[in-house]
């Protein structure tokens, strides 16, 4: 059995969003594993300036089908660039707000689907023993982050985010921020991590670990290990 080793470097960098100032996901995922699909449900909270309404672009993953649940917000899909390197990835949408989206609106979208984009090795990457995804969805682990374009993503836009997981009981999640919830009730556990520092992905990594953790201090120092 192989110990996966998990080290995860995020470096965030400053950039202008033209229709949003602030940006913050709430995101409910109910994770299915034996079926390798995910449903999510993100209200997205999105702070203006003075200027309110308009239109801001975003990408998804192309099995990922977005549905907004405010009838006042449209959703349509925007056509495919030819030249974009996430063609195969990752589908363009047009987000279209209402006038009075002024000041702090929320815009909530559902959207379900399968993610399964394999698990490669080039020969460099064999011979280390490392291999590479964009994301996938599996019986031998989950791996969802900015490449799997598994949230909706605005090109140039840092945000802040709460995860909320819920799968099977014996697999466990790891994500950026704060874990504040991990608990299980009738076989299904339920995690949440909080993010309150700007970031330009999030990571979703799933697997059956075992936990070790420890104090260092004032930190708390975690393992998760198969």
């Amino acid at each position: 059995m192989k110990i996966i080793c998990l080290v995860i470097v995020f470096i965030a960098f400053a950039s202008a969003c033209v229709s949003a100032q602030k940006l913050h996901h709430d995101l409910h995922v109910k994770l299915n594993i034996a079926g390798k699909s995910i449903e999510v449900v993100d209200s997205m909270h999105i702070s203006f300036g003075k200027a309110g309404g308009g239109i801001a672009n975003f990408k998804l993953n192309a099995n990922l089908r977005p549905l907004s649940l405010d009838p006042m917000v449209k959703i349509s899909e925007v056509a495919a660039d030819t030249d974009t390197s996430a063609k195969s990835i990752a589908v363009e949408y047009k987000l279209e707000l209402p006038a009075k989206a002024h000041g702090s609106y929320v815009v909530p979208i559902r959207y379900t689907g399968k993610i399964d984009g394999g698990i490669k090795a080039g020969a460099a990457e064999y011979a280390r023993g490392f291999s590479s995804t964009s994301g996938i969805i599996s019986d031998s682990g989950v791996y969802l982050a900015g490449s799997t374009y598994w949230i909706p993503t605005f090109e140039g836009q840092l945000f802040t985010f709460s995860l909320n997981v819920n799968l099977d009981k014996d697999w466990n999640v790891v994500s950026q921020g704060e874990r504040t919830v991990n608990t299980v009730l009738n076989n299904r556990r339920n995690v949440r991590y909080e993010s309150n520092d700007p970031m330009d992905e999030v990571y979703l990594i799933s697997l059956k670990w075992t936990e070790f953790s420890l104090m260092a201090g004032d930190v708390e120092v975690q393992a998760f290990l198969r």
